[in-house]
């Protein structure tokens, strides 16, 4: 049996239901999403307190009861608690893995000289930083905490006073070189025994912390390096495969999400950070659109049935997807798109509804809507972000 510790609804977990009734599965999840899931009593568990300390107690009472093959997560901010389950029961010695997936400092310093990456150090008090800041040549930094996702925390540093102004709280963080790029890129996929078998390469439109800055929105694509420059896309692989080599220890399937800072103009990439867990900004979707692969549903197929784990798959997109993402603004909700607007969309999703009273958003997830489309041709992608950014700008109403 293999119990999933859940941190999704129904849909975005990506299992289907057949796969849930003929396979042995338990699904420990919060109860806030119960209602999303089918009425299969004897595969689900709900907890009203989903926190670390309840789910472990769950977990190691399953085990006494049952007999467990492997305990595994999506969530990133539980997948070292699957592993140290696994890694305490001897199920598998996941937990290293776990730990190096998430804890951004211990990746970057197993990754080495592997592949290249922005200088770093670990940090835990002002102090660290503006001695660490005052022993280098003038330059710009990014401070971001050891562990966590979507752009939350982040502070770009080039001066004394502007370190001076950061919060006295500010500990377990990484500080690095700003690195000279104009492209962000991701590697995802499924991987096994450190290997990719899966390989997709996507783009953001613009970097995150401007975005969030200076824009209403984000969009992240199907990278148009498949078109116009293919040995980046080869490049990428490479180097993906390295850092794989390198974390991924298990001998299970794992999903996977890299990014990676691009220069165009010298062509150097340069490891950011990876995570054992599909990509957020409608990664999935994205992939389904450009490469006609459920990565979801493939990676539970692989996950409960090792006859379905193949040799590499390197796929070429078929389309080029984008996903746009609407960032939060402050003010009262008066009027959203239309049904019959968003019809030509491959998928829509609304976050907030009429008479909501929004706050500023503090990371790249608190959005208005989310919309994704494909083009047959990556040329055609920015005529369809302009219709998306009319949608915006004509069909939503926020007033303070």
């Amino acid at each position: 049996m293999i119990v999933i510790i859940n941190s999704f609804s129904f849909l975005e977990m990506g299992l289907s239901e057949e796969l849930i009734k003929k396979n042995k599965i338990k699904i420990v999840s919060p109860e806030r999403v119960k209602l999303t899931f089918p009425l299969i009593q004897d595969k689900n568990l709900f907890l009203e307190d989903f926190t670390h300390d309840n789910i472990m107690t769950i977990c190691q009472s399953l085990e006494r009861n049952l007999d467990i093959d492997l305990f595994v997560a999506n969530g990133e901010e539980n997948i070292p608690i699957a592993g140290l389950l696994n890694e305490k029961l001897g199920l598998s010695s996941s937990f290293m893995q776990s730990i190096a997936f998430t804890d951004k400092y211990i990746m970057r310093t197993l990754v080495g000289n592997k592949v290249k990456q922005p200088n770093f150090i670990a940090v835990d008090n002002i102090d660290n930083i503006i001695d660490y800041f005052q022993s280098k040549e003038p330059h710009t930094y990014i401070l971001k905490p050891r562990s966590q996702s979507s752009a939350i925390g982040i502070h770009v540093v080039s001066t004394l006073e502007e370190i001076r102004e950061l919060p006295e709280t500010l500990n377990n963080y990484i500080m690095e070189d700003f690195v000279n790029y104009n492209t962000m890129l991701t590697s995802d996929g499924i991987a096994s025994r450190g290997k990719p078998i899966i390989f997709s390469v996507h783009e953001y439109g613009e970097k995150i912390t401007e975005s969030m800055m200076h824009s209403r929105y984000a969009t992240v694509s199907t990278s148009h390096l498949y078109a116009t420059s293919h040995s980046v896309i080869d490049d990428l692989l490479a180097q993906t495969s390295l850092v794989l080599e390198v974390l991924s220890t298990s001998e299970y399937p794992v999903p996977y999400h890299f990014e990676w800072f691009y220069n165009s103009t010298s062509h150097d990439l340069f490891f950011c950070e990876g995570a054992t867990r599909f990509g957020g900004a409608e990664i999935p979707k994205l992939i389904d659109c450009a490469f006609d692969i459920d990565i979801k549903q493939c990676y539970w197929d692989m996950l409960l049935n090792e006859s379905n784990l193949s040799t590499k798959v390197v796929v070429e997109p078929n389309y080029y997807a984008t996903a746009f993402l609407s960032y939060r603004r402050r003010g009262i909700v008066k009027k959203l798109p239309t049904r019959k607007s968003t019809e030509w969309l491959e998928k829509y999703t609304c976050y907030v509804k009429q008479g909501d009273r929004l706050k500023e958003p503090k990371n790249a997830v608190e959005n208005i809507f989310n919309a994704v489309f494909k083009v047959k041709n990556h040329e055609d992608t920015g005529e369809k972000i302009k219709k998306c950014v009319d949608m915006l700008e004509t069909e939503v109403s926020i007033v303070e």
